[in-house]
C-alpha cells in the first residue's frame, strides 16, 4: 500500500506545479468573488484538469510503461492523483471560505 501511494505521488509530481498554481489561483479568485462565483471556479478547475490529462497523455505517454511494470495501471495512476489534486483544491477553497 505504501509503495502504491509513493508511486502515485511520483506520478503526480510530473504535473503538480501547474495543478497547484491553478488551485491557488482559483482560491484567490474565490476569496475575491465569494460563493457566487464558485460554479465558474469549479468548472475552471475541471477543464484545466482535462487539459493537463491531455498534455500528459500526449507528451509523456512512455512513462506509463514504467508504472505498468511496477503494477499500476494508467487508470489507477490518474484516479489516485486526480483525487488527491481535487481534495487539495477543495481544502484550499474551504480554507479561504473559513478565512472570509
Amino acid at each position: 500500500m505504501t509503495r502504491t501511494i509513493r508511486l502515485i505521488f511520483t506520478f503526480y509530481n510530473t504535473y503538480n506545479i501547474p495543478s497547484i498554481l491553478i488551485s491557488v489561483l482559483s482560491a484567490g479568485i474565490f476569496r475575491i468573488s465569494g460563493m457566487s462565483f464558485f460554479v465558474v471556479i469549479f468548472w475552471f478547475k475541471l477543464i484545466s484538469m482535462g487539459f493537463i490529462i491531455t498534455f500528459i497523455n500526449s507528451y509523456r505517454s512512455k512513462e506509463y510503461f514504467y508504472y505498468q511494470n511496477l503494477g499500476l495501471s494508467k487508470i489507477a495512476l490518474w484516479t489516485g492523483s486526480l483525487v488527491f489534486d481535487f481534495v487539495l483544491f477543495l481544502a484550499l477553497i474551504f480554507g479561504v471560505y473559513q478565512l472570509r
